[in-house]
């Protein structure tokens, strides 16, 4: 009975990411493409790079970044894209090399 259960709750799940990441296959509305300026879009991958330096006084920096993400990543969530956050990942591997080379 267990069993069953995993398996539908892992297809439930995984056709809520089908829905969420390919949507329901609807176009775009015209008023929308030209609203957006997707009609220069050629449908190619993009990278974004957001390399940001916190300045003085740090609190209000901090701030000010913390309400960007907010606003940024709520969007780019909404509409499946894939938004990574290096810093973590980066810091890891630099200390992993580190200790790689020097221990």
């Amino acid at each position: 009975m267990l069993s069953y259960l995993i398996v539908g709750v892992a297809v439930a799940l995984y056709v809520l990411f089908r829905l969420w990441y390919y949507g329901l296959g609807r176009k775009a509305s015209p008023e929308f493409i030209e609203s957006t300026l997707l009609e220069q879009d050629d449908g190619k991958d993009l990278v974004m790079a957001n390399l940001l330096k916190l300045k003085h006084p740090i609190a209000e920096s901090r701030a000010k970044l913390t309400l960007y993400s907010k606003t940024f990543l709520g969007g780019a969530l909404k509409r499946a894209t894939h938004p990574l956050v290096l810093v973590p990942l980066l810091i890891a591997l630099s200390a992993s090399i580190l200790h790689i080379l020097f221990v």
